[in-house]
Order: C-alpha cells, then structure tokens, then sequence
C-alpha cells in the first residue's frame, strides 16, 4: 500500500479500520500499533501520530464506529420538532440493520467491546447506556407519546427490547460468515422488520 493514499487525514481511518480487522480475527490481545502499520505499509512510528498507544486507539476504534453508527441511526428520525411515523421507527431498523451489512467487520467488533453496556430496565439509571441502544430507546419512548400511545414501563420496557433483539438479532444473522441466503437482506428488512 502506498503512502501517498493517507494524505489529508486518511491514515488515521485506515488504522482503525486495518485494527478493527486485527481485533475480529484475535480479539484485543491480537491488536499492536507495530501490527497494524505494517497492514498498512506505514512505518511503524506512524501510528503514534494518531494514537499514544494500544489502549488509546482500541477506544479510538470504538468511539469511531459508534460515531457512524450513530449518524446512522440520527438520519432516520427529523430533524425538526416534526412527530415521528410508523416509517421513521422502520427506517431506524433498516439503519440499524443496514449500517451492518454495509460494515460487516463492525458488528462482531464492536460487541465484543466494553463501551458495549446496555441497562434494559427503564427504571434503572442508564447513564452509561451504549449510545446507539439510548438513542433507539429514546426513539421509541418518543414515538409512543406522540402517538397516544399508552403503555405501563413493563409494557414499554418489553416493547423495546422485542425490537431492539429483532433488529440486532438479524444484524447478527444477516454478518455472520457462515449464514448464507439466496435473497438480498436489504430487499426484505421492511417484512422482516414490519
């Protein structure tokens, strides 16, 4: 690979995305700066311009990912005080869905990392609550006050945690190497979903 690839800016993402890689195939421990360089034919210096060390750049793995992950998810409600659709709670699923079938590596990485923690009692304090899973929460907690719709916590409680284990359960099936299906996953999210 050549150098001349990583001008404004780029090497830092190829680190990450050659580290999220290391990290599938072994877990942390198979992680190393010196590796990850040489996967992308950077000296071995190069990656101490981005990250301090191994520690600094697995969070720096983690909270990239998160970050797209969450763009994703923002997209599928408005932006505005405008009240959310039946379609704006199928589009977070497909984004859901969908933002792992375009990033396959994603999946298997980031669940396997302690920035992963998930409260699913309403009743508890969520502080540290994953974001992705807060925001999916947040979404659905809203959707059913605007809607009128008029659920005990128990209720909303397992509301959420059915749809969040069908859209994670078929982002699961949908990157697993050894899962093959003759159809196109994005052509049916919305009857897998729905």
């Amino acid at each position: 690979m050549s150098n001349d690839k990583y001008h404004h800016g780029n090497l830092r993402n190829a680190l990450i995305e050659e580290g999220i890689k290391l990290v599938n195939e072994g877990g942390n421990a198979n992680l190393s700066l010196r590796k990850v360089a040489a996967q992308c034919g950077v000296s071995y210096a190069a990656p101490y311009a981005h990250f301090a060390n191994k520690e600094e750049m697995i969070q720096a793995m983690q909270e990239y990912v998160v970050d797209k992950f969450m763009i994703r998810l923002q997209s599928s409600t408005p932006n505005s005080n405008a009240p959310y659709t039946d379609e704006n709670i199928i589009n977070l699923g497909r984004n859901y869905v969908g933002f792992f079938l375009e990033n396959p590596n994603y999946f298997p990485f980031l669940f396997s990392q302690p920035c992963m923690k998930v409260q699913l009692s309403l009743t508890e304090n969520a502080t540290d609550n994953f974001p992705p899973y807060e925001y999916f929460k947040e979404t659905l907690i809203r959707y059913n006050q605007e809607n009128g719709e008029t659920l005990s916590n128990d209720e909303q409680e397992l509301q959420i945690i059915r749809l969040w284990a069908t859209v994670h359960g078929i982002a699961s099936i949908a990157t697993m190497k050894n899962v093959s299906w003759d159809k196109k996953w994005e052509e049916h999210l919305h009857s897998l979903i729905y």
